[in-house]
Formats: structure tokens, C-alpha cells, sequence
């Protein structure tokens, strides 16, 4: 049986913690090792700063435990619905193709059905329950699959290097998307700082990707798989919101934008983590407005998106990152809070303020956000794979995304200098 770690061991030994304490108040009033009595005050006064989280569950992965337990027992009763369904289709009837088949039981198909609301998957139990026909979702799944994956490549595709900027040798520099100054003068001054860490001279960085706005077919890929996450209602008003009049007007504006230090920019890009929208229930006429998020760090399964689940297929998000990685308690803090000294743990509850409530981060959008990176934790959706295909109605230029984001990162830096001046 393998140690259990220090940082965790010390967590429950109160008398390993107090001789920790008594050394370290000894070494900073002594003045060796290269402690001094700063120290002290550094701790003494970061120690109790005030901070807000929610309570953490024993076993960690909250961020896939927001249901309640007859929300959980609906869902995991469709999944198993499903799973049964296909395979009587496939083996009996033969009503279902082979890629059909690998569709339904990849590892993004599985991530999808532990997501979608509740609703959704109500209305997919009743055509599963309808034995006339061939599920719709059988049918839809391919085209469901690839929607989804574009909005991946969209979401967690890198900028280009240095020799990437090119279309190929030779050829001519990427064009770039330009961003909205206003845009950005407004965020900084809604923000000032990093909403996570308190940082200075933070990145403006967009919540649903400003690459997106160089991707074609984003807008119906969109609306094909919100639809089936959300129900048509939703999808519809998220997509006006982005996608107003059929243009890409929605993505650059200040509700699609929150002030990010250098390193949480880069650890948004990879979903490292996810912010989870409180709804407000205060409805006040007048300013100051706020949106409070939730933080959550996200596990990153090693998959492909299209691997086989196999034996997992009707085990729920949970149980499968309980089993095959360690609790949330076990990792180690990624970035600390310089207002509070503190590290920033799952849980960990951060306000964001303005003046005018269209200036706050638009609550959709941030639930859009959060959606696509549980999903993509689950089925490994950042890896990348050289699987595009130009005659997938959803066909996904690099080029043409890359360029977007690079505009992003590019004038960051340089815009923020000049607000701040």
C-alpha cells in the first residue's frame, strides 16, 4: 500500500501541523535556511484573508456531481435505455451500421449523453420507448458527432508557431480577424485585474473563442449540437446572442470577454479548468451589477475522442474519473489568488462587477463554456488528432481558426498596455 502523500497526511494530524508551525515560527524568528520574519507577517496575514468556496464532497470531481440524485438515476436509466436499444438494433435487426455503431459508443458520444439536460434526455427515453421506428439519435449520430467536433477544434486549438503562420512555403502570412478595441478598453476597465488571480497587466481573453468568428459553418454546427445539449429554445437564444442577424457580430463584445493573467489564459486554452454561472436572483434596477462563477480544475482523460467505451459505456462521468484518476484533494494548487495569498481550489467562488449589466459576462455563454469543457474532459477532446475531413459539412480550416486566434494573443498584450496608460 503506497504512503499517503504529506500534504495530505498533515490535513487530518493536528499535532504534525502544530510542530510544523512551531519550526517555522522558529527559522523565521532565527533567520536560517533563509526564512526572516516577513515570513511570519506573510502568513499571519494571508492565513485568515477572507475567502469564498463552496463545501467539497469527500471524493472530489464536483464538477460532475451537480445533480440531484433523481436527476442522476433519470440519466444513467436513458443511458442504459440506449445502450440496450442499440445493441437489439444492431445485432437483431441489423437497423444499425457499423459506423453507427462506433459513433454511438465512442468515448464523445458517451461524454455527450453525461452532459445533455435533463429535458433532452427525457425526450431521447421517448423515442427510445418507441419501438416502431429506428431512435432519430441513431440516425443523426454522425452528423451530432461531427458538429461536435468542430466545436472542439474551435475551443482548444493552439496558436501557430512561428513556421506555422504560413498557409505553406512560400505562401502568403494568415490573415487576422481584427479585434475590437472598444472591447477590450471596456474589460479592462470592468475588470482592472485577473478575476481569478488578481494579476496586473492581465490578457483579455474571450470566453466562447474569438476563432471562432473565421470558422465556417460555426453557426450551424452550433445549432445542431445545442440542440440536442439544451433544447431548441436555448440553442436559439444562444445563437442569437453570437450569431446576430447570421452574422459573428456576438462574439467580440464585452459579454464574451473576462481579464486573465498570462498563465490562466494558457490553462483556459488547454480546459485545465471551467467556470460554472451562479444565476442571480437579485433582479435591482440599478448598479453596480455582478455575476459570481464557480471554479472548477478539470481532469483530462488520455483518450481519443472516438475510442470505444467498452465496459464503461453505462457508468456515469463520475465513477469512471474516480476510477481511473486521483481525487481532486490529492492534486497540488496550480495558481494562488494574490489578493488573498491563497491557492485556488476547486470550489473557490470569484465576483465579477460593472457598472452596466450588458457589460457583465453573459451567463449563456459562460454555461456554453462550461458545458464544452466537461465534455471535452471526459473524452479527451483537446488531443490532437489528424482526422479532418473536407466533406464533412462541418469542415474545419485550421488556417482560417488559427488566424482568429492569433489575432487574440497577439494584441493582448499590447492593448492592455496602452488602457492601462
Amino acid at each position: 500500500m503506497s504512503a499517503v502523500p504529506e500534504n495530505i497526511r498533515i490535513q487530518g494530524d493536528a499535532p504534525a501541523w502544530h510542530d510544523r508551525l512551531q519550526k517555522f515560527r522558529e527559522m523565521c524568528t532565527e533567520q536560517v535556511g533563509g526564512f526572516r520574519r516577513q515570513d511570519l507577517a506573510y502568513v499571519a496575514l494571508s492565513v485568515c484573508a477572507p475567502r469564498q468556496r463552496i463545501p467539497q464532497s469527500a471524493k472530489g470531481f464536483d464538477y460532475m456531481n451537480t445533480e440531484t440524485d433523481l436527476e442522476k438515476s433519470v440519466r444513467q436509466r436513458v443511458i442504459h435505455k440506449l445502450y440496450d436499444r442499440l445493441l437489439k438494433e444492431y445485432s437483431q435487426k441489423n437497423t444499425v451500421s457499423d459506423e453507427q455503431f462506433s459513433y454511438i459508443t465512442s468515448a464523445l458520444s458517451w461524454a455527450l449523453l453525461q452532459i445533455t439536460n435533463i429535458k433532452e434526455m427525457l425526450k431521447l427515453e421517448r423515442t427510445l420507448d418507441s419501438a416502431e421506428t429506428v431512435p432519430e439519435y441513431f440516425e443523426d449520430i454522425k452528423a451530432i458527432v461531427e458538429a461536435w467536433d468542430l466545436h472542439f477544434k474551435i475551443f482548444f486549438t493552439q496558436p501557430l508557431s512561428g513556421d506555422q503562420k504560413r498557409l505553406g512555403e512560400g505562401g502568403p502570412p494568415v490573415s487576422k480577424t481584427p479585434r475590437s478595441r472598444k472591447v477590450k478598453e471596456l474589460c479592462i476597465a470592468r475588470d482592472r485585474v485577473c478575476v481569478l488571480t488578481g494579476a496586473r497587466e492581465p490578457h483579455v481573453a474571450h470566453i466562447y473563442p474569438f476563432g471562432a468568428a473565421s470558422a465556417r459553418q460555426t453557426k450551424s454546427a452550433l445549432k445542431d449540437t445545442l440542440a440536442r445539449l439544451w433544447g431548441a429554445d436555448r440553442e436559439t437564444a444562444i445563437s442569437e446572442t453570437l450569431f446576430p442577424d447570421g452574422t459573428t457580430k456576438g462574439i467580440d463584445v464585452i459579454g464574451n470577454v473576462i481579464c486573465l493573467s498570462p498563465n490562466m489564459h494558457a490553462a483556459w486554452s488547454r480546459y485545465d479548468f471551467a467556470l460554472f454561472p451562479l444565476r442571480s436572483t437579485d433582479e435591482k434596477e440599478e448598479g453596480p451589477w455582478s455575476i459570481q462563477v464557480v471554479f472548477h480544475w478539470l481532469k483530462r482523460r488520455q483518450v481519443q475522442k472516438m475510442s470505444e467505451m467498452a465496459g464503461d459505456m453505462r457508468t456515469s462521468a463520475r465513477e469512471v474519473l474516480l476510477r481511473t484518476s486521483r481525487g481532486v484533494m490529492e492534486r497540488e494548487p496550480r495558481d494562488i489568488d494574490l489578493r488573498t495569498n491563497a491557492p485556488i481550489l476547486d470550489g473557490q467562488i470569484f465576483t465579477i462587477n460593472a457598472n452596466k449589466k450588458d457589460h457583465l459576462p453573459d451567463y449563456d455563454i459562460l454555461m456554453l463554456q462550461w458545458d464544452i469543457a466537461r465534455m471535452a474532459s471526459l473524452c479527451g477532446a483537446a488531443e490532437p488528432e489528424d482526422d479532418s475531413d473536407s466533406d464533412s459539412p462541418y469542415y474545419y480550416d485550421e488556417e482560417e481558426v488559427m488566424s482568429g486566434v492569433e489575432a487574440e494573443v497577439e494584441v493582448t498584450s499590447e492593448e492592455t498596455t496602452d488602457v492601462q496608460q
